[in-house]
Parts: C-alpha cells; sequence; structure tokens
C-alpha cells in the first residue's frame, strides 16, 4: 500500500489488484496502521488520513480485528 501512495516500484501491481473488477482487498488494522504512522511522522495528521481515505476510496476493506479509532490513536506514540 505504500509503495502504492508512494508511487514506487510495484505500485502498478497493487493498482492491477485493486481495480481487477469482482475482487476485494481486505487490510488488516496492524498494515493500515503502518501507512498511517508514516505519513502522520512525514506531514502530520491531516495527510495520514488523507492516505487512509485514498485506500479506502480505492476499495480496500479494513478488516475489524482492531477498532480504527484505536490504531489511529497511534499518533500519541509519535510525541
Amino acid at each position: 500500500m505504500i509503495a502504492f501512495l508512494n508511487n514506487e516500484p510495484g505500485a502498478d501491481i497493487v493498482e492491477d489488484v485493486l481495480t481487477e473488477p469482482g475482487s476485494a482487498c481486505f487490510a488488516h488494522a496492524h498494515n493500515l496502521c503502518e501507512v498511517y504512522y508514516l505519513y502522520y511522522r512525514r506531514a502530520g495528521g491531516s495527510i495520514a488520513d488523507s492516505a487512509i481515505q485514498d485506500l479506502l476510496d480505492l476499495g480496500i476493506i479494513p478488516r475489524e480485528d482492531l477498532d480504527m479509532a484505536f490504531w489511529k490513536g497511534c499518533d500519541s506514540w509519535v510525541r
């Protein structure tokens, strides 16, 4: 997901998977937290929120193993 958001090598493969008709892509909260934390550290909460929203808009379905409010609270870990 990070490679896709950063347009790094492999981004095209991720895009192909995400846009394949009839497919569903689930992401574990740990993976979404990794994306959020990386973008939060780089540019702050609004950019981190935007990165997550971009993934959700592409159709990534968050697994419900951990509550989103919990893992988005990781911004307190950075301080």
